[in-house]
């Protein structure tokens, strides 16, 4: 199974993601990243 693109999905669905897929490290580092672009 592959992963999904993080970058090119949105805040909000990332967020979503994560939700359902609490043990994916990898997306809350992306969805921690998108919140550290989009601040700034």
């Amino acid at each position: 199974m592959s992963k999904p693109n993080f970058q090119a999905m949105s805040q909000k669905d990332l967020h979503a993601y994560i939700l359902a897929h609490r043990d994916d490290q990898e997306a809350f580092y992306a969805y921690v990243d998108k919140l550290h672009a989009e601040a700034n």
